[in-house]
């Protein structure tokens, strides 16, 4: 329990006892002023609820990070640890399967349809029209 709840609970209380006593005395004002604040307290007491319901939530949040984020570091090291293992029982296929695999991205960057390689340039009019005599 904060400080929110302790002054909302507090205001809710003095509005009930102004409301009680403009009730008594007939006092409109008096009784108007203990409904605001009562009004008030519940707002701040309802505001202390949120408050403290957002922290609950941010900290499951959290807490369930740091556990995926441990159980991911765990899983990458047993693959780390699997990858090693594999590669000092079969050195060859490692070097194979390596070697594939670095063909294959070679191939992807550089082929034509790849967006890591340039349009060509076209070429000026003069040279097509000369070409474009040189086969007719």
């Amino acid at each position: 329990m904060d400080t929110n709840h302790i002054h909302g609970a507090a205001k809710s209380a003095e509005g009930n006892i102004k409301e009680t006593v403009g009730d008594i005395s007939g006092d409109a004002k008096t009784k108007v002023e203990g409904k605001m604040d009562q009004a008030e307290g519940t707002i701040r007491s309802t505001y202390a609820d949120a408050k403290d319901k957002i922290k609950s939530a941010a900290d499951t949040v959290s807490s369930q990070a740091s556990d995926i984020g441990g159980q991911v570091y765990d899983a990458g090291t047993r693959a780390g640890k699997y990858v090693g293992e594999t590669i000092k029982e079969q050195p060859l296929a490692a070097l194979l399967i390596t070697g594939i695999i670095g063909y294959a991205i070679g191939f992807l960057i550089h082929s034509n349809s790849s967006p890591f390689v340039p349009e060509p340039e076209p070429l000026p009019r003069r040279y097509v029209r000369q070409i474009r005599g040189r086969f007719q």
